[in-house]
């Protein structure tokens, strides 16, 4: 059997765009709206069903295409590229869809209103070897 190729999974709800880290006022310490992190969560549990469905046991190798489908509730949502910067995080790592975010050398977003069924729906293929990526070597996962 082959090893995947590409991945595709829905995340259901609400999109949530990338907010900055923000200060506490009272110690100074940097920290994640509880908002993101639930989502953060989310989304991480969606593409870890996906990836056990798609017998996907690694992450994505070379170079990607990553293509998004929002589905928004309303028109006052945030700006496309942080709702990407969201997923894309949440997809790199050792347990994730690809290893490191630089491997992503096509992104294509695409938003839409939909109030009854607000989503995200990810796809991520590999390309060709014609597209040279390298990983940082601190992202490459011992072999």
């Amino acid at each position: 059997m082959t090893a995947p190729t590409a991945i595709a999974f829905t995340v259901s709800g609400p999109p949530v765009p990338y907010a900055r880290t923000r200060r506490s006022g009272g110690t100074g310490h940097a920290f994640i709206p509880r908002k993101q992190r639930d989502y953060r969560a989310h989304v991480a549990a969606c593409l870890a069903v996906e990836m056990l469905n798609a017998q996907l046991h690694e992450p994505l190798r070379g170079a990607l295409v990553m293509r998004l489908h929002i589905h928004c509730g309303s028109y006052v949502m945030g700006d496309v590229s942080n709702f990407a910067k969201i997923v894309e995080d949440v997809c790199q790592g050792p347990r994730g869809a690809f290893v490191d975010d630089v491997q992503i050398v096509d992104l294509i977003v695409h938003r839409y209103l939909d109030r009854e069924r607000p989503r995200i729906r990810v796809y991520i293929e590999q390309l060709g070897a014609e597209h040279d990526v390298r990983v940082p070597k601190s992202k490459r996962r011992p072999a």
